[in-house]
């Protein structure tokens, strides 16, 4: 009898194993929620970013002249991790903001600004008040500003033809730069936007090479942005 009650007890939990293995396995098969891999298309800018950028002053100018205008057709070029090493001190004179004020980027929570401006262009006021602007060389530079801090840092530097036109913020710790830069190649420029994000660190660089829409993009800061001033 007790011969018996062993079998019985052996073959119930030989059974029984068999069973949670298999519950094991299926539960293996299901991946958990945040484990799911992503669908968007990382090789586009995404369905957030368009949106938001349709909504920028930038694009509402660029699609006057091009209304089929589709953002989806820049694709990614590059992307890196930035340690953002280049820094100075930012410790301006009260006519910065007076000079500079109108066209700097700030933050949706204004702790920091974008500065497209002061390195490429000596923005002051004439005897008579007047706005007006000295190019200060074939390069350009971007700059992120953090006031409280008294730093200022590199975000962008080009070279001659190469420039970028406008800056829009998403939200505290990211944005985007539109601009025109050379093609790998060198023989041309292609239409680019960069995205950044401070908290990852993350910077990405979309192109499209389309000469319509370089061309429309071209001196749109010193015509549409910078046009209270008289630049020379």
């Amino acid at each position: 009898m007790r011969f018996i009650t062993s079998i019985i007890f052996a073959t119930w939990l030989l059974v029984s194993c068999s069973n949670n293995d298999q519950k094991g396995s299926e539960n293996a098969a299901i991946p958990e929620e945040d484990s799911v891999a992503s669908t968007t298309n990382e090789n586009k800018l995404n369905d957030n970013t368009i949106a938001f950028i349709n909504g920028t002053g930038f694009s509402k100018y660029a699609m006057s002249a091009l209304p089929n205008l589709d953002w989806s057709r820049f694709s990614v070029t590059r992307f890196w991790k930035e340690d953002f090493m280049t820094k100075s001190t930012f410790e301006p004179e009260q006519k910065f903001y007076n000079n500079y004020g109108p066209f700097i980027k700030f933050s949706p929570d204004s702790s920091k600004f974008i500065d497209l401006d002061s390195y490429n262009v000596d923005i002051h006021k004439d005897k008579n008040g007047r706005l007006v602007g000295d190019d200060q060389g074939p390069d350009t530079e971007v700059s992120l500003v953090d006031p409280a801090k008294k730093e200022r840092t590199r975000l962008v530097f080009l070279g001659p033809g190469n420039s970028v036109e406008d800056a829009a913020w998403i939200d505290n710790n990211n944005f985007v730069l539109f601009g025109l830069q050379d093609n790998e190649a060198g023989t041309a420029l292609n239409a680019v936007v960069w995205q950044f994000n401070l908290t990852t660190k993350m910077v990405y660089l979309y192109e499209l090479p389309d000469q319509d829409v370089v061309n429309k993009w071209k001196q749109y800061a010193k015509t549409q942005r910078l046009k209270s001033v008289s630049v020379h």
